[in-house]
C-alpha cells in the first residue's frame, strides 16, 4: 500500500510542476507588465498549487481509510496509479476539446452531451480490455473485474469533470486554459481513487 500512496504523492508533485513552469511561461509573457495585471493570476495560480499538495494529503488519507482492505487484497492498491492516470487522460482530452471550442465559439452544449456519451462510452471499451489483461496477467478474476469496473467509472466522471470545470471558470472570468487544468487533475485523481476504493474493496474482499 506504501507504494501506491507514493505513487499518487508523485504524481501530484508532476501536476504541481506543471503548473509551477505555466507561471513561469506566464512571468515571462508578462513582464512588462503592472502590479493590477499580474496580481490576480498569480494568486489564482499559488492557490491552485495550495490545493495541489492538499490533494495529495487527502489522497493518502483515502488510501489510509482502505488499508485494512487493501492488506488483505494487496493487488488492489498495485493498481490505484493505473486508475488515476488513465482517468486523468480521459478527462484531459475532454478538456482539450472544450476548451478549444470555447474558443471558437462553438455551440458548447453539443459539446458536452457529445464528450459526455464518448466519456461512457471510452470507460466502458477500457474496463473490458482491461478486464482480459489482469484476468491472464495476475490470475484473480474479483480483482481484474474491480479494477475493469472502476475503470469505467473513473473515466466517466473525469469527463463530467473535465466539462463542467472550464465552462465554470468562464463563467467567473477566469480563462479556462490556465486554471482548469490543475483543478480538474485534483478533483479527477480524488474521485478516481473514492470511487475505485468504493467499487474495488466490496468485490474482491
Amino acid at each position: 500500500m506504501n507504494e501506491a500512496v507514493l505513487a499518487l504523492l508523485h504524481h501530484a508533485f508532476v501536476v504541481a510542476g506543471g503548473l509551477v513552469l505555466a507561471l513561469v511561461a506566464i512571468g515571462v509573457d508578462g513582464l512588462a507588465a503592472g502590479f493590477r495585471p499580474r496580481t490576480p493570476g498569480r494568486t489564482v495560480a499559488v492557490i491552485v498549487l495550495l490545493l495541489a499538495g492538499t490533494g495529495a494529503v487527502v489522497a493518502a488519507v483515502l488510501v489510509g481509510a482502505f488499508e485494512a482492505q487493501l492488506e488483505q487484497v494487496v493487488l488492489l492498491a498495485f493498481f490505484v496509479p493505473a486508475v488515476v492516470y488513465m482517468a486523468d487522460a480521459v478527462g484531459t482530452q475532454t478538456e482539450t476539446l472544450l476548451i478549444r471550442g470555447m474558443s471558437a465559439s462553438i455551440d458548447m452544449r453539443t459539446v458536452v452531451r457529445r464528450e459526455l456519451i464518448t466519456g461512457v462510452l471510452v470507460g466502458g471499451l477500457i474496463g473490458l480490455a482491461f478486464f482480459p489483461f489482469a484476468l491472464i496477467g495476475w490470475g484473480d478474476a474479483d480483482v481484474a473485474l474491480a479494477v475493469g469496473l472502476a475503470l469505467a467509472a473513473s473515466c466517466s466522471i473525469a469527463t463530467s469533470v473535465a466539462t463542467v470545470l472550464p465552462r465554470l471558470l468562464s463563467r467567473f472570468g477566469s480563462d479556462p486554459a490556465f486554471g482548469s487544468g490543475p483543478l480538474a487533475t485534483i478533483v479527477q485523481d480524488l474521485l478516481s481513487i473514492a470511487v475505485y476504493l468504493a467499487i474495488a474493496t466490496p468485490i474482491a474482499t
